[in-house]
């Protein structure tokens, strides 16, 4: 298989697929990776500090940038911003959704913080 730089929405995509409860087998077949790809991006998110059950916030803003560089993940950095923004406002997830779309270069995340 070829090289295929692989987008930030997708690395988003394929985690709100696993954090859902879908395996590994389903979310591949879903997001259209190959498995070793999304196993590798599972485990990296996984080894930060995410955890299917009740996500476990403190694990990810202990992690240092450092970290996350060495893991090779540099596509979850906007997923540390927003963690530390959303802890630093005081703020909760209200509502998320993800639009795939043909019309723009990527798709698209939304959510509502409160």
């Amino acid at each position: 298989m070829a090289f295929r730089e692989v987008r930030v929405f997708e690395v988003r995509e394929l985690l709100r697929l696993w954090l859902a409860g879908e395996g590994i087998r389903a979310t591949e077949r879903l997001v259209g990776f190959d498995r070793k790809t999304v196993r590798r991006y599972v485990d990296a998110a996984v080894g930060l500090g995410l955890v299917r059950d009740a996500g476990d916030q403190a694990a990810w803003l202990a992690a240092s940038l450092a970290d996350i560089e060495h893991a090779g993940q540099q596509e979850l950095l906007n997923w540390f911003t927003a963690m530390g923004a959303v802890q630093e406002l005081g703020l909760s997830l209200e509502w998320s959704t993800f639009v795939e779309t043909h019309c723009f270069n990527s798709n698209k995340v939304f959510a509502i913080w409160r």
